[in-house]
């Protein structure tokens, strides 16, 4: 199974645009980071046989292209949702059910882990929530795409049936963190990170 995921950005916010710029917009107005959350989900997946290809929308000049043509042999999407990029994430999900309707999209993060019924219903094209931590949630979610498991019988997913939302087994946290395999940098090696206005503030990719 190939499997998309996808960072989905901001509005780019400069300096001269707005004089009351805070230290929280003037870094995340840039993909400043990489996403780490995404590159531990991708580690588990390849994990699980899959081949994982990631677009990060700061990253990109023109995503949504990027995204056309990823889909044609992409069988589902993920997506990290913060309270800043639902709505992106929401565009972003209509454009690729309106492109393949049968494409499984997936959503997690931080909306999805304080409010997976309403980040559900607040992005509809989106087929399943994962709340909480998604590392060993998402390989169930694989062999469930594959007919292996029931949706209902994985911990911390909400999920779309028959119209309706239903809701899997209750999450659970992770307690040994050193079982968990080290993020996917290498889904990431193509991007530059430590930019702020297109200005170096460390050495490329000192950050991954």
């Amino acid at each position: 199974m190939k499997v998309l995921l996808i960072n989905p950005g901001t509005e780019i916010i400069y300096p001269e645009k707005s004089k009351n710029l805070t230290i929280d917009e003037f870094v995340l107005s840039k993909s400043f980071l990489p996403p780490l959350g995404l590159l531990y989900i991708g580690s588990s997946l390849e994990e699980e046989g899959c081949k994982v290809e990631f677009i990060d929308y700061y990253c990109e000049k023109n995503p949504e292209e990027k995204i056309k043509k990823s889909l044609l042999s992409i069988d589902a999407v993920g997506l990290g949702v913060y309270n800043r990029t639902k709505k992106i994430s929401d565009e972003i999900t209509k454009v690729i059910k309106d492109i393949d309707p049968d494409i499984k999209i997936i959503i997690g993060g931080p909306n999805c882990t304080s409010l997976p019924k309403k980040t559900l219903e607040d992005i509809p094209s989106a087929d399943i929530c994962v709340q909480g931590e998604g590392e060993y949630v998402i390989k169930e979610i694989m062999k469930s795409l594959n007919g292996e498991k029931n949706l209902s019988k994985i911990n911390g997913v909400y999920y779309r049936k028959n119209g309706e939302i239903k809701r899997g087994k209750t999450s659970e946290v992770i307690k040994d963190l050193d079982s968990l395999p080290y993020p996917a940098r290498h889904l990431v090696d193509k991007y530059s990170y430590g930019l702020v206005n297109d200005i170096p503030y460390y050495k490329r990719n000192s950050l991954l």
